[in-house]
């Protein structure tokens, strides 16, 4: 038996709510809050600019390097190197949303990328430490994802409209429609919605059993999107009531 199976340790054994955990944490609040700032400092400047195309290309890499690490024969199995976890997809959107700035990608960037790879970090499905590539590919993706939505949410100002939720809610379900076809025939678990679920404990957990934790699981999420859109179409609101009041 390796030693590391004899004696797990932090280097080859992750577990959530730990010392490095809490690391992986600060390095994340510590870089996007530095990025914000300056980007803020600096909005409209070169600057913001040029840290913008390095994030940008950061994303990229970061989507690739894990797409061609699940594809290699060593790494491949059909339940896991196909690129439809909902992180796959929401790294792509950032790397658009960073790039040529579109709104849909924006859109589905804050809906996904904020409000569901976020739970990566707060409660990662990972189960090896810093020994292992696979610990770096996975907070490098999560890194990735909520750091750029959280950038385009306080530096580059996105915010949800109606019509953005609408989209976020055809995009989700249409997702959920398209994985369920391959996740059921199959016995897969893309979008953590087939039969199986993570090795380790999430918030699905809780859900019950299949198929009912799915049905459950989507008016969560589409409940969240929506409670999103309607936070921030309240605060705007408010704002412009209150710049529309003639001064006394």
């Amino acid at each position: 038996m390796p030693a590391s199976d004899a004696n797990p340790d932090w280097l080859h054994v992750f577990r959530a709510l730990t010392f490095t955990h809490g690391v992986a944490l600060t390095l994340f609040v510590s870089g996007v809050g530095w990025a914000i700032w300056f980007a803020r400092r600096h909005r409209g400047t070169p600057r913001e600019r040029a840290l913008r195309r390095v994030m940008c290309q950061l994303v990229w890499v970061t989507a690739l390097a894990n797409i061609v690490w699940y594809a290699l024969p060593m790494n491949f199995a059909w339940e896991k190197a196909l690129p439809l976890q909902v992180c796959d997809l929401a790294v792509l959107c950032a790397g658009v949303a960073l790039g040529p700035g579109w709104q849909w990608s924006r859109t589905v960037l804050f809906f996904w990328g904020l409000l569901l790879s976020s739970q990566g970090l707060l409660t990662p499905t990972l189960e090896v430490g810093p020994a292992h590539a696979r610990f770096w590919l996975f907070w490098s993706l999560h890194f990735a994802i909520v750091g750029s939505a959280l950038y385009d949410l306080a530096a580059l100002g996105y915010r949800p409209r109606w019509p953005d939720l609408r989209l976020a809610w055809g995009v989700s379900l249409g997702y959920g429609a398209l994985v369920s076809a391959i996740n059921i025939p199959f016995g897969f678990n893309y979008g953590y919605i087939g039969p199986s679920k993570p090795g380790a404990p999430t918030i699905i957990d809780a859900l019950g059993a299949w198929p009912m934790r799915v049905v459950w699981l989507a008016m969560i999420v589409l409940g969240l999107q929506a409670l999103a859109w309607a936070g921030f179409a309240l605060t705007e609101r408010r704002r412009w009531q209150g710049e529309s009041e003639p001064r006394r």
